[in-house]
């Protein structure tokens, strides 16, 4: 074989081996995109479930602290309007006439655990309540408690309050649940 047939065939060999390896290469190169490309997929899909699950647990939560804002609300409308009414009725109470008030306040003087003491009456009914203290032995401490019916009954050794807002309170306090079925069912 001559020198130009030599370069020929390794030319031709070179050129062979050269296609080959091309094609290897490329071959190699379209598995690794195909990879790539897997991958790449997998990590959308699992990026966007994620997403998915961040914005329905977000959803979940705007949800019930809008559902929890909103029974405060109802709750405090609630409150508003016990409020009102337990307000009306020692309106109601601070009313009354002169006999209503007269009877309520010696149903309270009878129930002090002894005679005497010192009582500091309610402003509004303070008149009445100076014309059973001597009936039942009371001095009448000259301050008031303003805006408010009944009184507060002191001895040596204790203090009972039994002015009408707070024997209210009390009341409304007791009864709380049997007055919101009544009021709100």
């Amino acid at each position: 074989m001559s020198f130009n047939g030599l370069k020929k065939t390794i030319l031709a060999e070179a050129d062979l081996l050269a296609a080959e390896a091309t094609a290897s290469l490329s071959q190699r190169q379209k598995i690794a995109e195909r990879r790539i490309t897997t991958k790449a997929q997998e990590l959308e899909e699992e990026i966007i479930r994620a997403g998915e699950s961040a914005g329905e647990q977000e959803a979940k939560r705007l949800y019930q602290d809008s559902h929890l804002a909103a029974k405060a609300q109802v709750l405090t409308a609630k409150q508003d309007e016990l409020d009102e009414l337990r307000e009306a009725v020692v309106d109601e109470i601070l009313g009354w006439d002169a006999a209503q008030t007269k009877a309520m306040l010696k149903a309270l003087l009878e129930q002090l655990p002894e005679p005497g003491g010192t009582i500091t009456a309610g402003a509004t009914q303070a008149d009445i309540l100076a014309e059973l203290a001597d009936t039942y032995q009371l001095t009448i401490n000259k301050r008031r408690i303003p805006n408010d019916g009944g009184f507060i009954w002191q001895s040596k050794l204790m203090e009972i309050n039994l002015t009408v807002r707070y024997l209210t309170a009390q009341l409304f306090k007791r009864r709380r649940s049997d007055l919101a079925k009544l009021l709100f069912s």
